[in-house]
């Protein structure tokens, strides 16, 4: 029997996913470009520094040449820069320009305003309900994915002893 359930979550999740990147259309950054440059602002906010190509690539989960593509179109853009570490030549981390932390602030503050908007009209106790759900998804997803994991690491000890 097919899990009807799923389908629709399947489709409002869509329907969520593409509001959010409508939100996205008159900002300066296109949507490809948000998730990277989210990804340096929140390292940069939390840690201070940059990222590596390969810390983007892992992060994102894309190769590394689509990284250094994407980086160069951002560099176009004035969006990110790329700087040499003073203690080891050999690594370079992107970073944001004054342009790109500008950008990601503006698109940040358009997104807190829409879904402030969201949860006025849903109500407290509607808006209580969906964190709550959203915050069980995220706890199944999690489980689902170290069972995913655990599971690959069996069959890879399987392999060995075969």
């Amino acid at each position: 029997m097919e899990n009807s359930y799923a389908h629709e979550l399947m489709e409002a999740m869509d329907k969520v996913k593409k509001i959010h990147m409508f939100r996205l259309q008159d900002s300066p950054i296109q949507k490809g470009d948000y998730f990277m440059l989210m990804n340096i602002y929140m390292n940069e906010e939390g840690k201070g520094c940059g990222l590596s190509a390969s810390q983007i690539s892992s992060r994102q989960h894309i190769s590394r040449p689509a990284v250094s593509q994407a980086v160069a179109a951002l560099e176009k853009k004035g969006f990110v820069r790329r700087e040499t570490d003073k203690d080891d030549r050999r690594k370079v981390w992107i970073r944001l320009t004054d342009e790109g932390h500008k950008a990601v602030k503006e698109v940040n503050s358009r997104f807190v305003q829409f879904v402030e908007e969201v949860t006025e009209r849903l109500g407290e106790e509607d808006t209580r309900l969906l964190i709550r759900l959203f915050n069980r998804l995220f706890c199944i997803l999690e489980e689902m994915g170290k069972e995913q994991m655990n599971k690959k690491g069996q069959r890879t000890q399987k392999e060995d002893t075969v």
